[in-house]
């Protein structure tokens, strides 16, 4: 399983939420959402789980999360999405 996730930064994470939330607010959800995703992936046991950051896999959030969940953090890179799903993809048929 590999999940998508971009860095909880306010501003740039659930960004279409902050008029409701704020900034902060959409950010600390974004947090929240990634850390039961992964919980949720990992529960599933049907496979390895991936967490596919972007822009980087630099914060410390997602570096946290994938660390308490035990899975493996990777960095979902440039292009479009399609582009950054189909080389998570491919990285995922060689492990």
């Amino acid at each position: 399983i590999v999940v998508f996730a971009k860095a909880p930064v306010p501003g740039l994470a659930k960004t279409r939420l902050a008029p409701a939330l704020g900034e902060a607010g959409a950010a600390a959800l974004a947090e929240r959402m990634l850390r039961h995703a992964l919980a949720q992936a990992v529960a599933a046991d049907v496979g390895p789980v991936e967490l596919c950051a972007a822009p980087d896999a630099s914060h410390p959030a997602l570096q946290a999360a994938a660390a308490a969940q035990g899975v493996r953090l990777t960095e979902q890179g440039t292009g479009d999405l399609g582009l950054r799903m189909h080389r998570a993809f491919a990285r995922s048929l060689m492990h």
